[in-house]
């Protein structure tokens, strides 16, 4: 059951972000310094993440930075077993990783990591998202949002925009599980996961 329920969070969120990235269009280009450019113009905005769709997106999905690389101490501070239960690529668009917790716990829970080649701005214009709201991860902006058509109603995802693209930290439950707060475990996880990802 736990392994479903993380397996059923990435999957729904990266086909949100397959949905998302499958145009052109999108963000324009803004003004900043970074390393990460296309055709000698920047695609990192002053904020430090990506102002540019999937399509100009300069780095693969192999140059994304792996959620595999969280230290196992950290996924056991959210009393997820380790290693992680699942980690892979999903090309051209993502590479994520899912925990879950043991049967035993009080309040069974799967987490997610996913690193995105889309722009937090392409996320933010997306109908697939609903209940967006405004938050800080790590003293910077970030988001918490839902995935409309989820199987679970009771998940929570925070994300946040990189110079790379965008990295999403979910937790979903069973729908009549009330002992877990979905957000507040979203929002605990993505401080960690932020603290350890690169910019």
């Amino acid at each position: 059951m736990v392994v479903v329920v993380a397996v059923l969070v990435v999957v729904g969120v990266v086909v949100a972000v397959v949905m998302v990235s499958g145009g052109g269009g999108g963000d324009s280009s803004a003004g900043g310094s970074s390393s990460v450019v296309v055709s000698s113009r920047s695609v990192v905005g002053p904020e430090g993440t990506l102002t540019v769709p999937m399509s100009e997106n300069p780095v693969s999905v192999d140059q994304l930075w792996n959620p595999k690389s969280l230290p196992d101490s950290v996924a056991a501070s959210m009393q997820f077993e380790t290693p992680a239960e699942l980690c892979d690529a999903q090309p051209p668009v993502a590479v994520s990783c899912q925990w879950g917790t043991p049967l035993w716990t009080s309040g069974t829970y799967g987490g997610h990591v996913i690193s995105a080649r889309s722009s937090f701005d392409q996320m933010l214009a997306s109908p697939k998202y609903y209940g967006i709201s405004e938050t800080t991860v790590g003293g910077k902006r970030a988001i918490f949002l839902h995935i409309k058509g989820y199987e679970f109603s009771e998940e929570c995802n925070v994300a946040w925009g990189t110079s790379t693209g965008l990295i999403i930290v979910g937790i979903g439950s069973d729908d009549d599980d009330s002992r877990v707060d979905n957000c507040g475990l979203a929002k605990r996880w993505a401080e960690q996961v932020r603290a350890l990802a690169p910019a």
